[in-house]
């Protein structure tokens, strides 16, 4: 959290994505001000309403002000969308959410989960064994759990457990105490192109994230 101490204000463009609404969460728990975004209403933007996030339902360049001290963004939002540009017009620091993961979940201890199949099932699984343990996790889920109502969650515990999606390399920049890897396929091949660029990324995220045994 050392990198995040001079922020306050955190803008998330596209908050209502299962993942980025985890972390907005989690933030908001931390004591943060969470704004956020997206280009259309839904149940999860309610859910981030009623915890007391600010969300605007469009993305238009009046929502970045000068107040806002870093923006959160994912892949999937483009190069050219009005809030990111209007932010680097202010020289307002722009954080990827696959950063602000690793920045938040590394004062505990962390185990990620990732795989081109049953990587969201098995995080909730484990999720749930953690919860029903009464160890009380923070959690960054890639779905919901009703044992949380939700995707995210601060836990007072000792551990971290979240879905480290390999997609666009974006597990890359995370480094969980304990990675689980369910199975390796072709898959996201707009940017892999081929199975073993995504054997490689793995094998790469194995040797060089992880903490040496």
């Amino acid at each position: 959290m050392e990198k995040l101490k001079n922020y306050k204000n955190l803008f998330f463009i596209g908050i209502g994505g299962i993942g980025m609404s985890a972390l907005a969460i989690i933030l908001k728990e931390r004591g943060f001000n969470i704004i956020g975004s997206d280009k259309s209403n839904s149940k999860t933007i309610e859910k981030l309403i009623n915890k007391g996030i600010k969300v605007y339902i469009n993305h238009d360049p009046s929502h970045i002000t000068k107040e806002i001290d870093a923006i959160v963004y994912t892949n999937a939002i483009s190069n050219d969308n009005p809030e990111l540009l209007r932010a680097k017009e202010l020289g307002i620091p722009t954080l990827d959410r696959a950063t602000v993961l690793d920045i938040v979940s590394s004062p505990k201890f962390t185990i990620g989960i990732s795989g081109t199949h049953g990587k969201t099932t098995t995080t909730s699984m484990i999720s749930k064994i953690f919860l029903k343990a009464g160890l009380s996790p923070s959690l960054a889920i890639g779905g919901e759990i009703e044992e949380i109502d939700g995707s995210g969650y601060e836990g007072n515990g000792k551990y971290f457990i979240y879905e480290a999606c390999e997609a666009y390399g974006s597990f890359l920049k995370l480094h969980p105490n304990i990675a689980v890897i369910t199975n390796i396929d072709s898959d996201h091949l707009d940017y892999y192109k081929n199975i073993e660029y995504i054997k490689q990324t793995f094998e790469k995220y194995l040797r060089e994230n992880l903490p040496p045994f």
